[in-house]
């Protein structure tokens, strides 16, 4: 059996930023209302976007050399996104903290991490959005 996971960026919710928003994640961007409360208060909207889907399989990988950290390596989530004119990689870190410190290091580059669950057992990722 295989296990498929949706994974969701929640941004920050500005009005004059809705256009920029959609302008750079196309079709990707939507309207996020969180009704349960996880983010902030209930009801509370901001901005979003899809992120890749994880997949993971039940199915037994080979024991063979570096088999194992391969594929350890390839279920973590981390992709690359097309901007502007080239490829930009997106980093995922394990909390804010992370995350906050890798965007001081690098503004340039978005800044992910996880802030809960979908109720379809996907994932809520917060971002620190790329500056310029």
């Amino acid at each position: 059996m295989s296990d498929n996971r949706r994974h969701i960026a929640v941004a920050g919710y500005r009005r004059q930023a809705e256009q920029e928003y959609a302008w750079r994640h196309g079709r990707a961007a939507f309207p996020f209302i969180d009704h349960q409360g996880q983010q902030g208060r209930p009801g509370a909207a901001y901005l979003a976007r899809h992120l890749p889907n994880s997949y993971r399989s039940d199915l037994a990988t080979a024991s063979s050399g570096r088999q194992r950290k391969i594929n350890k390596r390839l279920n973590q989530p981390r992709d690359f996104v097309a901007r502007g004119a080239g490829w930009v990689s997106t980093i995922f870190h394990a909390d804010g903290r992370e995350a906050g410190a890798a965007y001081n290091r690098q503004p340039n580059q978005d800044a992910y991490w996880p802030t809960g669950k979908t109720a379809a057992g996907g994932r809520l990722w917060a971002v620190l959005p790329a500056v310029g």
